[in-house]
């Protein structure tokens, strides 16, 4: 469906009316004027949304802290508030406002309740049917973007007279009247954030029956246009048949005229010529025929001159009774355009008018909703970059601890392997001193047998003949002990 603009309208009813021009210029100048100040005052009123709003978020997050009974309350004005909407009569509308109201003032007391419940008070007996009770499975959501799922519309709706009794009943202290009011606040403030979704719904639909008014009306004028050209132009190719139909009766008027005075002069010297033939025949014997046919040339030319005179009265009663119908025609003509004019002339001035109005007050709103969509986007861009600088982090991390799992394993692995070489040291070292023990007492019994230092064997060829058994016997043994002696001789040395 096509859209049409205020000034696309304005315009196409300005070239409709061009005999009206500068009377529909001075019309609509007060219709731009006073957009320019409803836009401003739009502009304003979205300023306000954007703060309630925000006021609102704010007062969700800071219940996220509270207990139980305070989020369980948030929620269900939440989804009461959300419950109401769409079209209604005047009363229905008044009806849910005296609704939103009581919504908004049950809120308000359970939360009170809720601190006196906090504060380990006892809870007044007629506010006991307004308590909060928390449901099995609880769901919280701080969003007003999308709808969550709506309780039943009719249950945190209570009589007044149970709201009432308990309103008498937290009015009796001064604190928990303030705390009611308090709430109250915050609760308008809540109702009315959750209820912008549902105003630019019944915008968007406010939108659409003007786009569908608008082609109605666009499809009506130019209908009207359509028929005012071809009544015009009936009316004009009537006039032309008119005017040439007064062309054609003056030219025979003109023809019968001019054919009566030559018919009038022939007969005149046809009389003059018979007159000079009776002059000059015989006067006597023909005088009566004469005089008789004289007689009846004159009645016959006088009956001649009477039907030429009545042929030029109908001539004449045929021209008026034209000119009559061509008065006629024309006012009616007039009135036609008049009637047309006018018809216009309210259509400028009431539904045009109207239709300007809601066009400014839905651009101002889907400005509004813009601007709230783009700031929509910009968090949730934020968030993406926080998710993804968190995703980084915990990538780092998970390497970081990989690598510190590998450097636990190798760490491992070389402390079992020092065990095991300390193990094997101390083995080492054990057998060396057993060694080195049984070499010392091979050394003094060698000594002490005179046999043997008398047949030339010295000290160091028996160490040779003991490490060549040794090494014999195990290889690491030998490397070791002769290691480990030939760094004592180096040492003491």
């Amino acid at each position: 469906m096509a859209r049409f603009t205020t000034t696309q309208i304005l315009l196409l009813l300005l070239m409709v009316q061009m005999p009206w021009a500068q009377a529909d210029h001075l019309n609509t100048t007060p219709i731009i004027a006073g957009g320019s100040q409803m836009l401003h005052h739009l502009g304003s009123q979205a300023h306000k949304h954007n703060e309630i709003f925000n006021e609102a978020v704010i007062i969700l997050d800071a219940m996220k802290s509270s207990p139980s009974c305070n989020r369980v309350a948030a929620t269900r004005l939440v989804e009461s508030c959300q419950s109401f909407g769409g079209k209604h009569t005047d009363d229905a509308q008044a009806d849910e406002h005296e609704a939103l109201d009581s919504i908004r003032s049950m809120y308000a007391a359970r939360l009170a309740i809720c601190e006196l419940d906090g504060a380990g008070a006892s809870v007044p007996a007629p506010c006991l049917p307004i308590t909060v009770s928390p449901p099995a499975t609880p769901k919280f959501r701080f969003s007003f973007v999308k709808k969550s799922q709506v309780l039943d519309s009719g249950s945190d709706l209570l009589p007044k007279e149970v709201i009432g009794n308990c309103l008498k009943a937290l009015e009796s202290r001064p604190q928990w009247w303030t705390s009611y009011s308090n709430n109250r606040q915050n609760a308008m403030v809540i109702c009315q954030a959750t209820r912008f979704e549902m105003e630019r719904e019944e915008l968007l639909d406010l939108h659409r029956a003007i786009v569908e008014t608008s082609s109605k009306l666009h499809q009506g004028l130019q209908e009207a246009l359509y028929n005012s050209a071809l009544e015009t132009s009936q009316h004009h190719t009537f006039l032309e048949e008119v005017r040439q139909l007064q062309m054609r009766l003056v030219e025979e008027i003109e023809g019968s005229a001019s054919v009566t005075q030559s018919a009038l002069h022939k007969l005149l010297r046809q009389v003059q010529a018979g007159l000079d033939r009776i002059s000059t025949s015989n006067f006597d014997g023909t005088r009566a025929y004469n005089l008789q046919e004289i007689k009846h040339t004159a009645e016959s030319a006088h009956s001649i001159q009477e039907t030429l005179l009545e042929m030029q009265g109908e001539a004449i009663s045929r021209s008026q009774e034209l000119a009559r119908l061509h008065k006629e025609d024309t006012l009616a003509y007039r009135n036609v355009a008049s009637l047309i004019q006018s018809s216009l002339q309210s259509i400028v001035d009431k539904d045009v008018a109207r239709l300007s109005q809601r066009m400014m007050t839905f651009d101002a709103s889907l400005e509004w909703l813009n601007s709230r969509l783009v700031l929509i986007l910009e968090q949730e861009n934020k968030m993406t970059q926080s998710y993804n600088r968190a995703n980084d982090l915990q990538q780092a991390q998970q390497s970081q601890a990989k690598a510190l799992a590998a450097q636990s394993r190798k760490q491992e692995e070389i402390r079992y392997k020092t065990q095991i070489s300390q193990a094997l040291l101390d083995k080492v070292t054990t057998t060396t001193a057993n060694l080195h023990s049984m070499m010392d007492e091979a050394t003094v019994k060698f000594k002490r047998t005179p046999g043997l230092h008398s047949g030339g064997i010295s000290t160091w060829t028996l160490c040779l003949l003991l490490f060549i058994l040794i090494g014999v016997q195990n290889a690491k043994m030998a490397v070791a002990l002769f290691f480990l002696i030939f760094g004592e001789q180096v040492l003491c040395g």
